[in-house]
């Protein structure tokens, strides 16, 4: 098949897996830091931003980073449906995409997911692309649903969870997409949604892993829920976290990242000095969003559920840049003009010592 000339590639046929999740009990786990003189560092490895050159349009609140296997920075911001290529350094390099339905189009990228041999774009409501490593367009998977968190295995599979309305998935939680386009569901309850009570303990906001399991963080419950994905996925442990700022607040989590230092995650409270308005028709603060917001740097054992050490900070982080380590956060001057800092966490014992 000519791909350039196709402006649909069908999605492959879906084939559905385990048709019942195993019941779990969530084990609660103290949020307190157990690494008393454990202290992260976050250490800027490029600032992108400001208002002019090319590329920068993409720099905005809800920009989504990747770091490809060359070390190049794919940003794509809430704007037009393209991804800005910069060089480790921090130079513009090119944009690859733009908005249609043809291969390599896209309505709106939510997600960009970076694998060993492919770079995996999805649209939303409209599937994935895979790209190789030189932007050319390998194939075009359609399907509807809603992407914004994966784990890229070794092999190129890409583990999401997130509702993907067909009648073979519909319902599951866990999807394996496959590089020939094959998604295989697992997780079914019995329930196409949660109820209007439950809903937002499922609303995914952080997934990380690697080949043998994925970690699964609710948006707006401090809930770990880890899948082994070998030989089959299925629920292995449910840790149930209890961290005071986190409980006691308006907070969520943001992503997620997990390295051989352990589970890093990213989550947000209310910044304490900002008061919400009493009812609807009151004013807004006069300070802008980025002031509204706390951000906060976790550690955790996977293997306990446990926290290692902790990072505050004013501000907001944007998670972490797939395929790297790399946080991200996000930043403006007084005057409004964006920055995003990628910054490379960094653990170590007491002042000025080595990582643990």
């Amino acid at each position: 098949m000519n791909r350039s000339r196709t402006p649909l590639v069908a999605f492959a046929a879906v084939n559905v897996g385990a048709i019942c999740l195993t019941a779990q009990e969530p084990e609660v786990v103290s949020g307190e830091v157990t690494c008393g003189d454990c202290v992260i560092t976050l250490d800027t490895v490029v600032t992108i931003g400001g208002f002019d050159g090319p590329g920068l349009h993409v720099i905005d609140r809800f920009s989504i980073v990747a770091v490809d296997r060359r070390g190049r920075l794919l940003i794509s911001g809430s704007g037009p449906p393209e991804i800005s290529v910069f060089d480790s350094t921090g130079k513009f390099l090119r944009t690859i995409g733009r908005r249609g339905e043809g291969p390599g189009e896209y309505r709106s990228i939510r997600h960009i997911a970076v694998g060993h041999q492919y770079i995996h774009v999805f649209d939303f409501r409209a599937g994935r692309t895979m790209l190789d490593h030189d932007f050319a367009v390998v194939r075009t998977d359609r399907f509807p649903g809603v992407i914004d968190y994966s784990v890229v295995r070794s092999d190129d599979e890409v583990v999401f969870a997130a509702d993907v309305p067909t009648p073979e998935s519909i319902g599951h939680q866990l999807h394996v997409l496959r590089p020939s386009g094959e998604l295989v569901s697992y997780g079914y309850e019995g329930g196409v949604y949660p109820s209007p009570l439950t809903a937002r303990s499922y609303w995914v906001s952080a997934m990380a892993g690697n080949d043998d399991a994925v970690w699964i963080l609710p948006s707006f419950t401090n809930r770990l829920v880890r899948w082994e994905l070998r030989p089959e996925p299925k629920v292995g442990r449910v840790f149930e976290r209890r961290v005071a700022e986190f409980d006691t607040d308006t907070s969520s989590n943001e992503a997620a990242m997990l390295d051989d230092r352990g589970l890093w995650i990213t989550w947000h409270t209310r910044d304490p000095e900002w008061t919400r308005p009493d009812s609807l028709g009151d004013a807004m603060p006069s300070e802008p969003p980025r002031e509204w917001v706390d951000g906060w740097l976790d550690l955790v054992d996977p293997a306990t559920g446990l926290t290692l050490a902790r990072h505050h900070q004013d501000g907001v982080f944007r998670g972490f840049a797939a395929g790297s380590s790399y946080v991200v956060a996000y930043h403006e001057t007084d005057a409004g003009v964006p920055f995003l800092h990628i910054l490379e966490p960094r653990l170590s014992r007491g002042s000025g010592a080595r990582e643990p």
